[in-house]
């Protein structure tokens, strides 16, 4: 894909950034995750407990995201807040242009997550 075409096709992008951060939640349900596109102004103060990182091609070419699944940390934005450039699941809080993540505690673990 053009350059030009990747920052017109706003609704696609969008669409890919949820589809990714919904991917990684149902994945890692006990971590936080996070998707930042690549050249977002952010500062990434702190990710601590580094579950995964990888980086996927928007298709078509023309973008890369960054994907994080991590157990705490803290980011600093310098942006829009949207689907277009980041999105964040677990437990999060947001303010002004702060978001810090706290470990995610599930209210009961799963008989299949416990270990004898």
């Amino acid at each position: 894909m053009h350059r030009a075409a990747f920052h017109c096709d706003k609704h696609g992008r969008s669409a890919f950034v949820q589809a990714l951060i919904e991917k990684l939640d149902r994945q890692h349900p006990y971590l936080n995750a996070l998707v930042l596109r690549d050249g977002y102004r952010r500062d990434l103060v702190r990710l601590e407990g580094i579950a995964d990182h990888q980086c996927v091609e928007y298709p078509g070419g023309g973008g890369r995201y960054h994907m994080w699944v991590f157990g705490k940390g803290r980011l600093i934005r310098h942006g829009d807040q949207g689907w277009l450039n980041w999105a964040c699941s677990g437990n999060h809080i947001i303010s002004d242009d702060t978001v810090v993540f706290r470990e995610v505690l599930p209210v009961s673990i799963p008989a299949s997550h416990v270990q004898d």
